[in-house]
């Protein structure tokens, strides 16, 4: 019984350590397929994600691929890298996610609500939510070395 106990113990612990941290999420992250790194920081009291790194490649080798899907026609002229794909997300400790985010398809220029949890320290779920309620489709990002 007090083997059961310390065990136990031990996993709630762990459990918590994981979800209930508001700054786990704070680091560099992998998005499905590959195609993206984004590095995902506490700003005032929101976090936000910013692309680092893309598998595009521009025709000119010299040249910045550009934005050219933001609805925004001056951010158009502007390098991928940099821009925020992840904005507004504010941590729910009694939720353990974070919520009320928007995200940013940069092949779409599409802006979506947004929410997020810790699957375990190395991945997250990002969901993505269209115009309708339940609507919208979960992406496991991977955390990477930095």
């Amino acid at each position: 019984m007090k083997r059961f106990l310390i065990i136990s113990l031990i996993f709630v612990s762990f459990i918590s350590s994981v979800q209930s941290s508001p700054d786990a999420i704070v680091g560099v992250w992998k998005t499905k397929g590959d195609k993206y790194m984004v590095r995902i920081d506490k700003v005032g009291q929101f976090y936000q994600g910013r692309i680092i790194w893309h598998l595009q490649k521009s025709s000119d080798a010299r040249q910045p691929v550009l934005d050219v899907n933001n609805p925004d026609e001056r951010m158009r002229l502007h390098p991928l890298r940099g821009t925020r794909m992840l904005a507004e997300l504010s941590y729910n400790m009694e939720k353990s996610k974070w919520l009320n985010g928007i995200h940013y398809n940069p092949e779409t220029g599409e802006l979506f609500h947004c929410e997020i949890v810790m699957k375990n320290e190395d991945e997250i779920l990002v969901t993505v939510f269209f115009n309708t309620p339940g609507d919208g489709y979960t992406e496991t990002w991977k955390r990477q070395p930095v």
